[in-house]
């Protein structure tokens, strides 16, 4: 729980002692508020290596369980305290619930996540089925043998800045334990038959830290080749929530990545934004590609975003519609446009009636001043990008998953996360939805692999580049200005006082097999869409 200012000053003197009576206020001011936090800030690891803070040298400060942590990080980047020792904070570590913080994570098991991991990992070294199995099994053993017991400690000695730690332990090759520490930065929750086999629905929530996303074009050689993307508030809880409620799994950035990302408020430099992936670096696979290639052909996948709250025709609902609900099946339909479209129709009439019974059931109790929540099958933000960028869907409709993008606002998201119920009939709806249409998946160690990802993105790239081209030459025709104003003049929309992003509306009356709105930039507020 949140402690009062004097309780926090009185906890933190009663474990390190009188000196540190200046901690507990800076703590307060760095939004490290409660021991939970304060557990969290001491056992994520930092690595210098990437981000180049200057922690000091003297060997007796700094480290916790081997390396940095962002504890100290956040205490140097502020310079309103000196970083703490080592015994300072294993104080601190023990007395805010030990170092163990995995334990405390509901539904995620750490020996499924770590055998996930060396079965991921395996795929590097060999394509049968048969030598992927031998190469698991081997480095299994050895994380086994090195007494890793759990996802966050093998993240901490791959990248805490302990060089060469997780290898010495492990005994495998450098570049294998760097591997391993990107692909334990994603957290597994679910049954473990669940994790390790497949089974049920993955919901992702790749959006819940600050990331980088790599520009497509700068303005000039000294422009910053990166943009951020903001984290989409209560996604990550959600995406758990749903997999809890319907027996499935779910993919979310690990604790230590986003306690990172909420104190720092900034994106981890190691890491990139998986919903925009370039296809020039498309061969440089995310761990979150990796991970989904692990799933079953035809299984369902996903995965969970926020958008802005509609604004009932106003500057939002112009530029990415209305609704609070927004169902992306655009990336389905690069593969199957019968099962995109009548899955759609499935998910907005089970979303529908779950939302309406959810009104029901609020008006019962007196409670009448909650909005009608809308679902959107037709929304600007498909799942599928127009500027050749692979969404998180996108990559697991390639990879023969039948993935779908859900875009909840601000407003959907804050009620499901107050009522346990309706997250629950939510949930069902959609994998509900998902099973009345898609085939079942394939049974056993039928993975969908990175070759099928690549064969098909190849396979439609020719296609996205021929939109494309059709796209610009009708551009090219019309004077896009006077057509977004008579468009404005007929749905009555005034313009805001510093417009900053506008979209050409689709001619409902030319059927197109995919959506080529232009999705929005970054939102500078404290919620972002997807896009």
């Amino acid at each position: 729980g949140s402690y009062q200012r004097d309780d926090f000053l009185a906890f933190i003197q009663r474990v390190l002692g009188k000196d540190y009576t200046r901690l507990a206020p800076v703590l307060k001011t760095l939004d490290v508020t409660n021991a939970r936090q304060l557990r969290h800030a001491i056992a994520a690891p930092y690595d210098p290596r990437v981000e180049g803070a200057n922690l000091g040298t003297r060997p007796e400060f700094h480290h916790h369980l081997g390396g940095p942590c962002v504890l100290n990080a956040l205490l140097a980047k502020s310079g309103r305290h000196p970083p703490l020792r080592t015994a300072a904070l294993r104080d601190l570590a023990a007395a805010t619930g030990g170092d163990d913080v995995d334990a405390d994570v509901e539904d995620m098991h750490p020996a499924a996540s770590i055998a996930v991991y060396a079965s991921t990992l395996a795929e590097s070294r060999a394509t049968s089925a048969e030598l992927r199995g031998v190469h698991a099994r081997d480095i299994a053993e050895r994380l086994h043998k090195s007494k890793l017991s759990s996802p966050h400690e093998l993240r901490r000695l791959a990248l805490s800045g302990s060089d060469g730690a997780l290898s010495a332990t492990s005994r495998l090759p450098e570049p294998e334990c760097a591997d391993l520490g990107e692909l334990a930065s994603i957290e597994l929750r679910g049954d473990p038959d669940a994790v390790l086999r497949g089974e049920g629905t993955v919901f992702t929530a790749p959006h819940g830290v600050f990331l980088r996303r790599e520009k497509l074009a700068k303005n000039d050689e000294f422009e910053d080749a990166f943009e951020t993307h903001h984290p989409e508030g209560w996604t990550t809880f959600l995406a758990c929530a749903f997999a809890k409620a319907t027996g499935g799994v779910a993919m979310t950035w690990c604790e230590s990545e986003r306690t990172r990302s909420r104190l720092f408020r900034a994106p981890n430099p190691a890491l990139t934004d998986p919903n925009a992936c370039l296809p020039e670096s498309w061969r440089m696979k995310s761990p979150w590609t990796r991970l989904l290639a692990r799933r079953p052909v035809g299984s369902a996948h996903v995965d969970v975003h926020g958008r802005r709250d509609p604004d009932g025709g106003g500057p939002v609902s112009a530029e990415i519609g209305d609704g609070d609900c927004d169902v992306g099946v655009g990336a389905l339909e690069a593969v199957n446009v019968e099962l995109a479209d009548s899955l759609g129709r499935a998910l907005k009439d089970g979303l529908d009636r779950c939302l309406a019974g959810w009104r029901r059931r609020r008006e019962a109790r007196g409670e009448f001043d909650s909005p009608a929540y809308a679902v959107n099958a037709r929304p600007v933000l498909t799942g599928r990008r127009p500027d050749g960028r692979l969404t998180l869907s996108h990559q697991g409709c390639s990879l023969g998953l039948v993935s779908v993008q859900l875009e909840l606002s601000m407003r959907l998201r804050r009620a499901l996360v107050g009522d346990a119920q309706a997250t629950a009939d939510f949930a069902n709806a959609i994998v509900d939805a998902l099973a009345s249409r898609a085939p079942p998946p394939g049974r056993g160690e039928t993975y969908a692999g990175i070759a099928a990802l690549d064969e098909h993105v190849a396979k439609n790239a020719r296609h996205d580049a021929k939109v494309a081209r059709v796209l610009n030459a009708q551009l090219e025709r019309i004077d896009l200005e006077r057509e977004v104003e008579r468009v404005r003049r007929e749905v009555g929309y005034a313009p805001p006082a510093a417009p900053t992003y506008e979209h050409f509306p689709k001619s409902l009356a030319q059927p197109q097999p995919h959506d080529v709105y232009f999705r929005r930039g970054l939102y500078d507020g404290e919620d972002s869409d997807s896009a």
